[in-house]
């Protein structure tokens, strides 16, 4: 049987006496400022009391009242775009015979409806004159480049192999 440390010397301790060396710091924690062997708190690893109940009534008791850290929709998706035209359907005019305001689009709606109208009126010409310049000058330069390949290389390698474009010293067709 191993040896351990006995304290009291055998006499029996009454209730109090027990309460008392519990509630009292042990020699060994006065070393480490009140925590247990090698500085650890006395409670580490334990844990923590239940009180389950009490956690959900107040969780509850926060969401009704909408306290919470997250808002209502959290975790919900995104309204359809059917959900959204229900929202717009047009509400029924005041008394006074005034209309209601439109209701405020996002800046992505704005930015469909922009597209929208611009696609229905067809393009600009001006803006289609200069989208056709632009296409010429690419049409030139790159004319202007194949001649230039077919001038250096003697053959233009952009274009696919055939009888009249080959490298030079290859023969035509090439043997299989």
């Amino acid at each position: 049987m191993g040896k351990g440390k006995h304290q009291g010397g055998g006499r029996a301790r009454s209730a109090e006496e027990i309460e008392a060396d519990e509630g009292a710091p042990a020699k060994d924690d006065r070393k480490f400022g009140g925590r247990g062997v090698g500085g650890q708190s006395a409670t580490a690893g334990m844990m923590p009391p239940s009180s389950s109940e009490e956690e959900s009534e107040e969780e509850e008791e926060t969401q009704q009242r909408g306290l919470g850290g997250q808002s209502a929709t959290a975790g919900m998706l995104p309204p359809n775009s059917s959900d959204e035209e229900e929202e717009a359907a047009p509400a029924p005019k005041s008394k006074k015979g005034k209309e209601p305001a439109a209701p405020e689009l996002t800046r992505k709606e704005r930015e469909q409806l922009e597209a929208q109208k611009e696609a229905e009126a067809g393009p600009d010409p001006e803006t289609m004159r200069k989208d056709m310049e632009r296409l010429a000058l690419i049409k030139k330069r790159r004319e202007d480049q194949a001649a230039k390949r077919i001038e250096t290389d003697g053959w233009d390698r952009m274009k696919p192999l055939s009888a009249d474009n080959h490298p030079p010293g290859t023969t035509w067709p090439p043997p299989s």
